[in-house]
């Protein structure tokens, strides 16, 4: 069998986060397994991992291995910022990803996010390389609402 090596990549930063769910190890975890269930794909393995920061909190790693790649999460509940990897593989699966960063959007309670997408393993005949195909930037309100202040650019698969 002969794979395709090309490949979508979300990568998102978002900010003025809630810092309770921020210091939740196992909450996240949960969160980004159920992210992988909700946009059908394959966990492999998933781990979670909590740094100490002070007496009582913590800052996480979350890192999840797919049948087709993986997802990763880090936080700094301290400056109230996470940021999110998605990579998936395969031209069949590039609307996966999307699927997991909204339910993860709508379960981590935040003010801003930037999200740049990528196609990855595009090879030109020479070499193997990745274009980078739109970024957005959203501003919400409490309960999770677009702000009038949205961004975005986006060119098409």
């Amino acid at each position: 069998m002969v794979y395709n090596t090309k490949g979508y990549h979300l990568i998102a930063e978002l900010y003025n986060c809630q810092k309770n769910i921020l210091y939740s190890t196992e909450d996240l975890l949960d969160i980004c397994e159920r992210a992988c269930k909700i946009a059908d794909m394959e966990v492999i393995k998933s781990y979670g991992h909590k740094f100490k920061i002070d007496e009582n909190k913590y800052g996480s790693s979350i890192f999840i291995i797919l049948q087709e790649s993986h997802l990763s999460l880090h936080t700094w509940p301290e400056k109230k910022y996470a940021a999110l990897d998605i990579y998936i593989c395969g031209e069949k699966n590039k609307n996966k990803p999307d699927k997991a960063l909204e339910y993860i959007i709508q379960e981590i309670d935040f003010e801003w996010v930037h999200v740049s997408e990528l196609e990855r393993g595009i090879f030109d005949g020479e070499n193997y390389i990745h274009k980078i195909f739109g970024w957005e930037e959203r501003n919400y309100n409490k309960g999770g609402r677009y702000h009038e202040n949205t961004y975005h650019h986006t060119k098409s698969r």
